[in-house]
């Protein structure tokens, strides 16, 4: 059966989406996410059902790398409807459906972001968060971390400094312990952003802070850079004690 669904057609489709996409071929993207849900989303078999849906996720992220936004958020609306109405056998699964549906809401936000529509992005990126925060499956972990990277972008016209810091603890707090290399390389800079800010402020306390987080993540990752920013800290609180 394995054999099968990796030879379907469908699934060399949905393949060749995602390679077109990690391509930066996005137009072309588009045009087969279009041909594979038209094909398949009627189909008997539940396999090319999901590898239509899958689809769209891929479009929608093209349509926003083209920013073509509006037309994302119709895209992000259609996977929500669908994965929220659906009354095919695999839509049962509710914890799957959840899963999907916050990742087409934090590209929702994402592309609200594209249109200036920072108060609306916001009130999303909210919902995701509280909803999302405490759940450990990658697909979930990605959407929140997105989610919150996206608040982090959208506050930097903030003045308000604490605002700032709120979502970069939460962000580092919540993932510095993550096994997954593709998180912890963007909690990094975010760490990194943290450092900055209290070593301007001269907060030594929470420069400590700091340093165990990059302790942590050293752990787990072999970025070059963590080193790196725990001798910069070394030298800091050394030249502070002088």
């Amino acid at each position: 059966m394995m054999f099968w669904f990796l030879k379907s057609k469908s699934a060399k489709m949905a393949g060749n989406v995602q390679k077109l996409f990690l391509k930066d071929s996005y137009h072309e993207a588009i045009e087969l996410a279009d041909n594979l849900y038209c094909q398949y989303i009627d189909s008997e078999d539940s396999q090319e059902r999901a590898h239509a849906k899958a689809a769209l996720t891929w479009k929608t992220t093209s349509l926003i790398m083209l920013e073509e936004y509006q037309n994302a958020i119709s895209v992000c609306e259609k996977i929500i409807d669908i994965y929220t109405h659906g009354n095919l056998p695999e839509d049962i699964h509710d914890g799957y459906n959840k899963k999907i549906i916050r990742a087409a809401y934090t590209d929702k936000a994402r592309a609200l972001y594209g249109l200036k529509e920072y108060n609306k992005s916001l009130k999303i990126i909210d919902s995701v968060v509280d909803e999302g925060i405490d759940c450990t499956d990658e697909l979930t972990e990605v959407a929140v971390l997105e989610a919150l990277l996206l608040k982090y972008e959208i506050l930097q016209m903030d003045p308000n400094l604490s605002n700032r810091l709120i979502v970069l603890n939460k962000i580092s707090f919540r993932f510095q312990l993550s096994d997954n290399p593709k998180i912890l390389e963007q909690v990094i800079p975010v760490v990194r952003d943290m450092m900055l800010i209290f070593i301007t402020l001269k907060d030594i306390k929470n420069l400590h802070i700091v340093r165990r987080i990059l302790e942590n993540i050293s752990i787990r990752s072999k970025s070059e850079e963590v080193p790196a920013f725990l001798s910069y800290i070394d030298k800091f609180e050394e030249s502070f004690k002088e």
